[in-house]
């Protein structure tokens, strides 16, 4: 039996942000709308799961509506505050005497919440307010 790589496995258990941020979720809502709306061309698998598709759609748009609301609410000091504030937390984890496989899940965890605030720390920056997604849409229109 192979031995399993626990620093392979943690990733898997918390919880990852998508990379592409705002402009990624927004090409997802807007590639899988299209394809709802146009699900009568769709394949047969497409059709059949259509009522998940319309469910993981609501879904990405609550992600996306939590995304404008965090960024529009809160100023960069807020996310500098937060990514310091999981930096010490990672600091005191490694300060630990037992460093187990607990302890990694709390590593992986804390620099996923880094990663997370820094990411939105440059989201916020570069873009200062966003747009929710229904003024998007009538932009588009």
């Amino acid at each position: 039996m192979a031995k399993i790589q626990v620093e392979r496995l943690i990733p898997h258990l918390v919880e990852q942000t998508p990379p592409d941020g705002p402009l990624g979720i927004l090409d997802e809502i807007f590639a899988l709308q299209s394809k709802i709306e146009n699900s009568k061309e769709a394949d047969f698998y497409f059709q059949k799961g259509l009522e998940n598709h319309k469910y993981y759609l609501e879904g990405m748009k609550n992600e996306y509506a939590k995304l404008v609301e965090l960024i529009n609410t809160n100023e960069v000091a807020y996310f500098v505050a937060q990514i310091t504030h999981f930096e010490r937390a990672l600091k005191k984890v490694y300060a630990m005497e037992n460093f187990n496989m607990i302890s990694r899940i709390g590593v992986v965890a804390i620099n996923s919440q880094i990663t997370k605030y820094k990411n939105l720390l440059e989201i916020k920056i570069q873009y200062g307010q966003l747009k929710s997604l229904d003024e998007l849409m009538q932009e588009e229109e």
